[in-house]
């Protein structure tokens, strides 16, 4: 069975973890620094992740899983202390699936943006992306395969990416998709994640 394994991290205006270069992460983990160095941020940043996918909303109050979990490391409080704002706040998680054998497969990044104003108290997400390969696309070589992109051009829309139909040329196009909600993590969505199984399996 194939588990996903978390390569690296990289973060931008967090608090007072804004990495110049991503966090290379292996099975075992130890982080030792003084106090106020951001060990507690960087674990933060795991924890946010996992709460805005797994953990169940809150319905009757209103509040996604996203909403949530960013409130649980500080809502409006994420923004660097030093950095203008309103800004963005970024989070950039690698993981590769690693086959019984040990053996390293596909790998892919989820890129996200939170706009943040420090007057405001809830924050939004400006950009999601879940790509393939092991860089940073403006870092990357080539341009990597977008399996969708969310409020890129415009908040509330995006595109999944889907394989053309039988007869028609081989490979993938993007569909557009709209009302997609800027509280939630659309890779949370039920819609996205069958279009991503289709594509990936």
């Amino acid at each position: 069975m194939n588990q996903p394994l978390l390569r690296f991290l990289a973060t931008k205006n967090y608090k007072n973890l804004s990495l110049d270069t991503q966090v290379n992460l292996k099975k075992l983990n130890i982080f030792i620094g003084s106090n106020g160095s951001g060990k507690s941020n960087f674990t933060n940043c795991l924890r946010f992740l996992k709460d805005s996918i797994i953990t169940i909303p809150d319905e009757s109050r209103g509040v996604s899983s996203f909403e949530n979990a960013v409130a649980q490391i500080g809502s409006n409080r994420i923004l660097d202390s030093n950095a203008a704002s309103p800004s963005v706040v970024r989070f950039a998680y690698c993981f590769s699936d690693i086959s019984q054998n040990g053996i390293s497969g596909n790998s892919g990044i989820l890129d996200l943006k939170i706009y943040v104003d420090k007057n405001k108290p809830r924050v939004s997400i400006s950009e999601e992306f879940l790509y393939s390969g092991e860089d940073l696309h403006e870092s990357a070589s080539s341009s990597p395969f977008y399996y969708y992109k969310f409020h890129d051009k415009e908040p509330g829309k995006g595109a999944v990416s889907v394989y053309n139909p039988p007869g028609q040329n081989t490979g993938t196009h993007f569909e557009p998709l709209d009302n997609i909600h800027t509280n939630s993590l659309g890779l949370s969505s039920k819609d996205v994640l069958y279009f991503v199984n289709f594509i990936i399996t």
